[in-house]
């Protein structure tokens, strides 16, 4: 495994992914986790750990490395639009926690993930983030009824 500038870049993708939410818990009332199904649940949290070690660590790869340059260009800007777009819904949502914030705030990571792992053709990436967007997506769907 070689590590380069795009697993640095990674890293703080994920840690511009994880500041909002412990930012904000303290403002968000505690809910009850209203989803009772444990594989979902454990399938969510298993993924979500997954995509973020496979943002940054280069499994079944030696180096990342981008497909072309048109991904390269996807990655420059979709990553960073859906982080800005990921902080702002974040803001609303702690003023107004409506089902459709909520959902937002699920499927943003989860684009982060797949964005990432289409650039760079990380098949484990990729395949960890749509298993991490439906779970993640249902879990917020029980949660907001």
């Amino acid at each position: 495994m070689e590590y380069g500038l795009i697993n640095i870049i990674n890293f703080f993708i994920v840690f511009f992914l994880l500041a909002p939410n412990i930012i904000f818990m303290k403002a968000i009332r505690f809910k009850e986790e209203k989803c009772k199904s444990k594989i979902i649940l454990l399938t969510e949290q298993i993924t979500r750990y997954a995509c973020m070690i496979l943002m940054v660590i280069p499994f079944v790869t030696k180096q990342f490395a981008f497909v072309s340059v048109n991904m390269f260009i996807v990655f420059i800007f979709g990553v960073p639009a859906c982080l800005i777009l990921y902080y702002i819904f974040w803001i609303l949502y702690v003023k107004d926690m409506t089902y459709f914030k909520a959902t937002v705030l699920a499927v943003l990571p989860t684009a982060i993930f797949l964005v990432t792992g289409i650039s760079l053709m990380h098949i484990p990436l990729i395949v960890c983030a749509l298993i991490f967007g439906a779970s993640h997506i249902y879990v917020t769907r029980v949660n907001h009824r």
